[in-house]
């Protein structure tokens, strides 16, 4: 099986400027109260084509979750169940991957906001940037429980679930329990949680959803788990859990549509999307990214129009050219010298025969 499905890049790369769009709201903050009251949609710029997205983009992170669910469990699953990969290789490649990007934005945040309090006396958006939480997201732990605010780049708060989301993956794997029944159980479960702890029990409800999408894209066979998983959730998140019938229906239908078209059309439409895959490659870099420029504009008296549909286009080249920059400039050279690094190391240790530096980077 190919080792990347070049469709599922595209899609996250869709999700994540689904994601910018629906915080193109963030302009209606207002300094003088310190709130952000949302416009409404028709109000907003583009509505003909971007009503969906000021309506309900908040949940392209649940498709986010989903598209990893179904990754991980393509990349990792077997290969961790089966020893293939260590733990150390595991979460060594999960930290340079997200680790080095996120400490920047943090700090570069931390910075801006409190040049943005200086003019204000108040946090743009996210008011809790306290040293408690600031230690919580050195640590990527800013929303592992339901009680812990948003703070600092606010955005984060995806990749602090999806940390926990990788350790039950990870457990699960190399038990020999990363299979379609424990991923039916822990969809069930996911929804349930919803109710008491929503940040986190939407992430493992769409994650193993992801999952699901995966089994059946490698096997028809396991489609009837599918959608026993999918009528459950739905009725335990709405009846149980109180989520509205449009929001569950997103998750719960649409993002496995979207999976599971564009992963088994992948030989149809790989031509196509190949194209826009880079949209996905920057998608880590767009989405944390995005809250920065923000802030940046607004704390330097550069405020644009939230009603110009010009300048929301202006903005979002603004995100997608920055990420470019940060993506190859920094993101990619950055994990690629870690991951080099810890291959040198352990080579020195193990006293590799004909191993060098000079040997890892050319690798």
């Amino acid at each position: 099986m190919q080792q990347r499905v070049v469709s599922l890049d595209f899609l996250r790369g869709l999700a994540a400027l689904a994601v910018i769009i629906w915080h193109w709201n963030w302009l209606n903050f207002d300094p003088a109260t310190g709130k952000l009251v949302l416009p409404s949609a028709d109000q907003l710029p583009i509505p003909f084509l971007l009503y969906p997205i000021y309506k309900i983009g908040y949940l392209a992170v649940d498709l986010f979750f989903a598209i990893s669910g179904f990754v991980f469990f393509h990349m990792y699953g077997e290969r961790l169940t089966h020893g293939e990969i260590t733990a150390r290789e595991f979460w060594w490649n999960r930290f340079t991957r997200l680790y080095p990007l996120h400490f920047v934005t943090l700090l570069l945040v931390a910075a801006l906001q409190s040049i943005y309090y200086t003019q204000h006396s108040v946090y743009f958006v996210y008011p809790d940037n306290t040293l408690a939480m600031f230690g919580l997201q050195i640590f990527m732990a800013s929303n592992w429980m339901p009680e812990w605010p948003f703070s600092f780049n606010g955005p984060i708060w995806s990749v602090s679930i999806e940390i926990l989301l990788y350790a039950l993956f990870f457990v699960l794997a190399r038990r020999g329990l990363a299979t379609p029944w424990s991923a039916v159980v822990i969809v069930l479960l996911g929804s349930f949680l919803i109710a008491h702890a929503y940040l986190l029990g939407r992430g493992v409800t769409a994650f193993f959803i992801g999952a699901l999408c995966f089994f059946t894209f490698k096997t028809r066979r396991n489609f009837p788990k599918l959608a026993v998983a999918l009528a459950g959730a739905g009725c335990i998140q709405v009846i149980y859990s109180g989520m509205p019938v449009r929001d569950a229906a997103v998750v719960i239908v649409g993002a496995p549509v979207a999976l599971l078209v564009l992963s088994f059309g992948e030989r149809f439409s790989k031509i196509i999307v190949s194209k826009l895959a880079w949209l996905g490659d920057i998608s880590y870099s767009s989405y944390l990214l995005h809250f920065p420029m923000t802030l940046a504009l607004v704390t330097f008296g550069v405020t644009p129009n939230l009603h110009s549909g010009g300048q929301l286009i202006a903005y979002i080249a603004g995100v997608i050219s920055l990420s470019l920059i940060c993506f190859h400039c920094f993101e990619r050279p950055v994990q690629n010298m870690l991951r080099g690094l810890s291959q040198w190391t352990e080579a020195r240790f193990l006293r590799i025969p004909g191993m060098s530096w000079t040997n890892v980077r050319r690798g």
